[in-house]
């Protein structure tokens, strides 16, 4: 009658703890850096209220083109293979005590949250100050949020990517999803000419992704916040100060 228990409070309610710790914390970070990149804006408009980000986008940003790939890693992520867990009792006492939502852990959260905001912003100020596009067009509040916020979603994804320790085909299949369906969002609203009155943004989209500065803030906080920061910290962490879950890990194949 309880020959399941074990599996279902080692492996099971391990996972669990797990997943949900880091989803929370995912979470946490991508709205830390949404609210304070708006909130940077407002000093340099003397707090008048007026939007940085497109209103739908920013709606949107967790509704849709960040919601799916954070959902399926609470669901199917594996931090540890279930054989080790089954093995190792040792692997239990660090997550009763906090291991992955500890003041340590979500201090490291919050303080890549608020670097990469700054970073964010504060590179892609010039442009914005300068207000040029493809060296001749004037770039709008609208243009220049559209930038910002597609390098945002561009960098969490990719930062969510970093800390998935077992690829599954569902989450393949959301990322996957949630990367192609941005830039089609783009598009298809940009074409419309007015959205319950409102037409700041048509054709928007297809000014700023015409425009190389573009595909260069993007190729630039991708690849510049995170493997030099991101990457980095977590290679030499678990290759200098490896945790008894790393070296587990790396005994074990996750065979789903």
């Amino acid at each position: 009658r309880f020959k399941h228990l074990k599996r279902l409070c080692c492996v099971h309610g391990r996972y669990s703890v797990a997943r949900n710790s880091l989803t929370v914390m995912f979470s946490f970070y991508k709205n830390l850096i949404v609210a304070l990149i708006n909130f940077y804006f407002s000093f340099f408009t003397g707090a008048s209220g007026l939007t940085y980000v497109d209103g739908w986008l920013l709606s949107f940003f967790n509704f849709a083109f960040t919601s799916i790939p954070p959902l399926l890693l609470g669901m199917f992520d594996k931090d540890v293979a279930d054989q080790a867990l089954m093995a190792d009792a040792k692997l239990f006492p660090d997550l009763a005590k906090g291991l992955y939502f500890d003041p340590m852990t979500i201090a490291k959260w919050f303080g890549e949250g608020f670097l990469h905001s700054i970073l964010l912003y504060f590179v892609a100020y010039p442009t914005q100050l300068r207000g040029d596009i493809q060296g001749y067009r004037v770039m709008d509040f609208t243009m220049h949020g559209t930038i910002v916020m597609s390098a945002m979603v561009i960098l969490v994804l990719v930062k969510l990517c970093l800390h998935i320790r077992c690829w599954q085909a569902a989450q393949v299949g959301g990322m996957a999803y949630s990367f192609f369906q941005y830039p089609l969002f783009l598009v298809l609203y940009a074409a419309i000419p007015s959205l319950f009155g409102v037409t700041a943004f048509h054709h928007v989209a297809y000014m700023v992704m015409g425009d190389v500065k573009f595909w260069l803030y993007i190729g630039l906080f991708v690849v510049g916040l995170l493997f030099p920061i991101d990457v980095a910290a977590i290679f030499v962490q678990r290759q200098m100060f490896p945790t008894i879950h790393d070296r587990a890990q790396s005994r074990y194949e996750l065979l789903e």
